[in-house]
């Protein structure tokens, strides 16, 4: 008998690393002749009636990446608040036929500043970009405890708007933003800073030798680094602020996490430690870098 199918829908989708996560994931949990995870090419053209086969193919969950997040939601039956805020989704959880969506985005990005140590509470975080991945580390911070969000961005529309959404749906207001050609508000933002997050794709590979910090010179011991990219495992951003006596982390953990958070929602657990006391992060860590070509 063949098992519960999951999977993940893109266009492309061969880049997708969630397979190799879910289904390693999924024998760790020896729950892996249960499910079976894969990959679905679905162009955009093709959405609606592949989330209708999916209705009645009885396929149990969905991963949703890019170009699908957006336009997704008003073919599902049902939508989570939070990804409703974001107007993202990036999970799917089949029930009775019908189609809800999630976003564990933000989850995914609280986990693994946990899991590292990153301290958010009363933290003066300055944060690169305003796209997709800004906004759902964004909301995530904004009900963290932090003191200050600064967001830079090279066309300062897209932050404004940013700022708006989050002043409108949260309790949060210390909210600033600016070019991130503005080297002297960057300077001393950053010089107040005790996190620093990019979330722009620059520094990822074949671009590893780009920085998306026009000011590495601003960077300091007493900074924590977070760069959402992965491949390469060390930015060029990651080693200036090393260099400079920073503490560092890239973004696997954060796709890790939020990988593991669809999972429980597929699986019905209220509680990721349940899940999370049988893997090795570390050892997930090696399958994913092996998978990408990345040395560690």
């Amino acid at each position: 008998m063949m098992g519960r199918i999951l999977g993940v829908i893109g266009d492309p989708i061969e880049h997708s690393l969630s397979p190799k996560l879910h289904n390693w994931v999924l024998q760790q949990l020896e729950l892996n002749e249960d499910y079976e995870y894969r990959p679905f090419r679905v162009s955009s053209t093709a959405l609606a009636a592949f989330l209708q086969e999916v209705r009645e193919k009885e396929l149990h969950g969905l991963n949703v990446t890019i170009p699908h997040k957006e336009s997704i939601i008003p073919l599902l039956d049902e939508i989570d608040p939070m990804a409703d805020r974001l107007g993202a989704v990036n999970t799917i959880v089949r029930i009775d036929n019908k189609l809800k969506g999630y976003n564990t985005d933000g989850l995914g990005f609280l986990r693994a500043a946990c899991t590292n140590k990153i301290s958010l509470k009363n933290a003066r975080v300055v944060m690169l970009g305003a796209g997709g991945s800004a906004k759902a580390v964004a909301f995530a911070l904004t009900g963290a405890g932090i003191a200050q969000l600064s967001l830079y961005n090279r066309s300062p529309d897209r932050a404004i708007e940013l700022r708006a959404q989050l002043l409108s749906k949260t309790n949060f207001s210390a909210i600033d933003v600016h070019r991130l050609s503005d080297r002297e508000c960057l300077c001393a933002d950053l010089s107040q800073a005790t996190l620093l997050i990019n979330t722009t794709p620059i520094g990822m590979f074949p671009h590893a030798d780009k920085s998306p910090l026009p000011l590495p010179e601003a960077l300091h011991e007493g900074l924590t680094v977070y760069d959402l990219v992965y491949n390469p495992s060390e930015t060029s951003l990651m080693r200036e602020a090393h260099h400079r006596g920073a503490r560092v982390f890239n973004g696997l953990d954060m796709l890790i996490y939020q990988g593991l958070e669809s999972l429980r929602l597929w699986l019905g657990e209220n509680d990721l430690s349940k899940i999370e006391r049988k893997i090795s992060l570390p050892e997930l860590r090696e399958v994913l870098y092996e998978v990408l070509g990345v040395a560690v």
